[in-house]
């Protein structure tokens, strides 16, 4: 299973599609691997589609299980289609959207991770989630004061001391004048002040 995933190919796609829905639960994972490679020479669009038409064979009960499929496309649609899940399924479903909303690995699931950390009912998925939301906005690639920016909202909504000190740990390394403006309004508080 381990090496499905080096020798399968577009071709191979309904094959590992029926193994996907019919595999034992410690194997899941390599094989969603292996689906993920048989598509990767197609455009996101086109990933996303297969994806998708195959999802929609695979009915209710499987569906879920195309959820970290989706999230290797990097195609916005597909990124839909995960907060969508996460939004109305339950249980393992829910659980498979959102290991796929933290699996994605572009800046555009920035809003819909800030949305789990704002609603009071994810309140079981809120440290992973803002713990990704924080890694997220602490990119290098983006400008410090970009990343100002989105660590600022995650403060916002962080509840603890030890995620507020990762935040303006954070904070403190965007290089920005505006960041030690901000971090100075928690010298106050003994336990953030240290960073």
């Amino acid at each position: 299973y381990n090496a499905l995933k080096d020798v399968v190919s577009e071709k191979d796609f309904v094959i590992l599609c029926g193994m996907l829905e019919t595999s034992e639960p410690a194997v899941i994972k390599q094989v969603q691997q292996a689906v993920v490679s048989a598509v990767s020479s197609m455009s996101p669009a086109e990933q996303t589609g297969m994806i998708t038409r195959r999802m929609l064979q695979a009915g209710d009960s499987k569906k879920y299980l195309y959820y970290p499929v989706l999230a290797s496309t990097g195609d916005s649609e597909a990124l839909d289609m995960i907060v969508k899940g996460f939004e109305t399924e339950s249980g393992p479903a829910k659980e498979a959207a959102f290991d796929a909303l933290l699996a994605w690995k572009s800046f555009e699931v920035e809003g819909p991770l800030y949305a789990i950390c704002e609603k009071p009912s994810n309140s079981s998925y809120f440290d992973r989630a803002l713990d990704a939301y924080i890694t997220l906005a602490s990119d290098a690639g983006m400008t410090g004061e970009n990343r100002l920016i989105f660590l600022r909202k995650a403060m916002s909504v962080a509840k603890t001391d030890e995620q507020k000190n990762k935040i303006l740990r954070n904070v403190g390394r965007t290089g920005t004048f505006t960041a030690m403006i901000f971090a100075g309004e928690f010298l106050e508080n003994n336990a953030l002040k240290e960073n």
